[in-house]
């Protein structure tokens, strides 16, 4: 296995056999259940945008991983390791999504680049950003990192502010 992969696929840790798919899988189970009270394979395959045979393979696939439990012709409910890793990796998201915000980027943009770095952020550099925004928030100023709303968006630069060192740094 290449280094890229390996670090591809090991968000979740070595033990869960996780993939991005699962991953995907999982917290649109968690968000489905959360708005609905259930989840059918018709409304995950169209909410992830993939064939219903293609979210059965992985419903079935995740059933007998344990991550779910089928009921049959009442959908399925996440079991209580499927709920963690789903609650998880809701929580990641939630965590770039605020910090994407509070850079003052449009959420179509958020969206995207959520979905781009979801599945490759360390432990580290996540456990960092989550105390920044911890910390953002707390201090009840809502600060945004830059400012750079009166530029059209396609203009929009970047830049974060420089100094400290660590995340450490950041929110002490």
């Amino acid at each position: 296995m290449n280094l890229k992969r390996k670090y591809r696929h090991q968000s979740l840790g070595p033990d869960t056999g996780s993939t991005e798919s699962r991953e995907d899988y999982l917290a649109c189970i968690f968000e489905l259940i959360a708005k609905k009270g259930y989840a059918r394979v018709m409304d995950i395959a169209d909410s992830l945008s993939v064939t219903e045979p293609s979210a059965s393979a992985m419903i079935t696939r995740l059933a007998k991983n344990e991550y779910i439990k089928r009921e049959k012709y009442r959908g399925f409910t996440l079991t209580k390791t499927g709920r963690a890793v789903a609650h998880r990796i809701h929580l990641r998201r939630r965590t770039l999504m605020i910090f994407l915000q509070s850079l003052g980027l449009p959420r179509k943009v958020i969206t995207r680049d959520v979905h781009g770095l979801e599945h490759h952020l360390s432990k580290q550099t996540l456990n960092c950003l989550t105390r920044l925004v911890r910390a953002n928030r707390k201090s009840g100023s809502h600060v945004k990192l830059t400012n750079h709303q009166a530029a059209p968006e396609s203009q929009r630069p970047c830049s974060l502010p420089t100094g400290p060192k660590n995340c450490q740094q950041l929110v002490d």
